[in-house]
């Protein structure tokens, strides 16, 4: 097999990760509450790190020990994969809001109208095309 085709080499992160996803699979298939298997999986990788703070433990294992457990959802068709065909609800509203402050478009938009802010709209306009010269 070449080299490059190998999979990567465990590291601890890896390891204590899927520690903690068996012991959260064993922990939901005793009965305990999803809450509680959370934080006894948690504790398991933060046991991995000794020298980690807490805070720090915390938040790999939600990143990584949380990955392995969607991802297991997902392969056992306990939760389904998005529907990559439509974007997110939330991605849609960021896009379609302007990138620059409101106050910086509506003065283009006056700006481009050529109207001041006590005159009314298409005054400007109307001035110009009477008077084409």
């Amino acid at each position: 097999m070449p080299p490059d085709s190998l999979p990567p080499p465990l590291d601890l992160d890896l390891v204590a990760a899927r520690a903690a996803e068996a012991h959260y699979r064993a922990a939901l298939a005793a009965g305990l509450l999803e809450a509680r298997a959370w934080a006894e999986a948690t504790d398991v990788f933060r046991l991995h790190h000794p020298a980690w703070p807490l805070p720090l433990a915390e938040r790999e294992a939600a990143r990584i020990v949380g990955a392995l457990i969607a991802w297991d959802r997902v392969r056992d068709g306990r939760h389904h994969a998005l529907n990559r065909r439509v974007p997110p609800l939330a991605l849609l509203h960021r896009l379609s809001r302007p990138a620059v402050a409101h106050g910086v478009v509506a003065r283009d938009a006056r700006q481009a109208e050529n109207v001041s802010p006590g005159r009314s709209p298409g005054a400007g306009l109307a001035a110009v095309s009477a008077n084409p010269s």
